[in-house]
């Protein structure tokens, strides 16, 4: 799927992010600063190549609505890394952008300023799910707290939920990401879980 946004920063009074779809791209306007000195309008067209997950409208409120200008190469970090979670979430941890600087000419204002090209990759799904340092509780009151369920694609949303859901029985100590081992068997395609537990006394 090939996507074109064409991005205007404008200066607005609120922070927002508005869409409006056409035939061939998106707009998105967004809130380029507050400063008391307004600031030009800055714009410019992102074309997304390989994207099959998300609709035009999803990307491009993602593109336009993390960073003020995401055509800048210090913006494009921020903007990849959420891009990247919301893949994650759907269990494309082999997900991956690459940006590169479009060829332009003077006379062709249509063509992009720069290309993204996503690498979905395959869907991950949880395996199996392991407790470790539960001795005096039983698992089952655990996985009752865990949103993540076997069989199923493996969200990392779904996964700090359920973090903070085990946290909440109060009989652990501080249950963290951390304390989460995840292994990704990349040739499967599953990820194994274990949660490392300690009990309070």
């Amino acid at each position: 799927m090939r996507i074109m946004c064409l991005l205007l920063l404008l200066p607005i009074e609120s922070a927002s992010l508005q869409t409006r779809p056409s035939a061939r791209h998106v707009t998105a306007v967004a809130d380029a600063s507050q400063s008391d000195e307004a600031p030009k309008t800055q714009g410019g067209r992102v074309l997304v190549r390989g994207s099959q997950q998300f609709s035009e409208i999803e990307l491009c409120r993602l593109i336009g609505g993390v960073s003020n200008n995401p055509l800048e190469s210090e913006s494009r970090k921020s903007v990849e890394e959420e891009v990247l979670k919301e893949y994650y979430r759907r269990g494309f941890l082999d997900a991956g952008l690459r940006w590169s600087e479009a060829e332009k000419t003077a006379d062709d204002a249509s063509a992009p300023d720069v290309i993204v090209d996503v690498t979905e990759g395959p869907v991950y799904q949880l395996r199996r799910l392991e407790m470790i340092g539960n001795q005096n509780t039983h698992d089952r009151v655990i996985r009752r707290r865990v949103a993540l369920q076997e069989g199923a694609v493996f969200d990392e949303q779904l996964l700090e939920l359920s973090i903070k859901r085990i946290n909440q029985l109060g009989i652990f100590e501080d249950f963290t990401r951390g304390d989460v081992e995840v292994t990704a068997n990349k040739r499967g395609h599953f990820v194994d879980l274990v949660f490392r537990l300690r009990e309070k006394p």
